[in-house]
């Protein structure tokens, strides 16, 4: 597995110390399969968002406390071509905007391990 952080949210990633702290936050996620009808609205309105900026079906969502009263969202994504089989995008909720943070990306490689 290969993480990485993204500039689009070097707010909360532009240091070690905040790199650690979104990983404290991604350990901690509750997942969901899809379709899940038991979410908090809020929780539920902006892992909607996330899918809408993604363009992606994913087939389990996360969310939990960043830090603040930000929500870390989790959406992961299987794919079956390329040598990504498995990515897992992960943004921070902050009532205005959702802002990618990190990506977890799963290869082919990592399956042969």
């Amino acid at each position: 597995m290969n993480r990485i952080f993204l500039s689009v949210g070097k707010e909360f990633n532009d240091t070690e110390a905040k790199q650690a702290k979104v990983a404290v936050a991604i350990n901690a996620l509750q997942w969901f399969d899809l379709p899940a009808s038991d979410l908090p609205f809020s929780q539920g309105q902006a892992i909607n968002e996330l899918i809408k900026q993604m363009g992606n079906n994913p087939d389990k969502i996360g969310y939990g406390i960043y830090d603040n009263n930000l929500t870390l969202l989790g959406m992961r994504n299987n794919y079956s071509r390329g040598k990504v089989l498995r990515a897992t995008v992960y943004a921070i909720d902050t009532g205005v905007e959702v802002v990618a943070v990190a990506v977890d990306e799963e290869t082919t490689r990592d399956s042969l391990k």
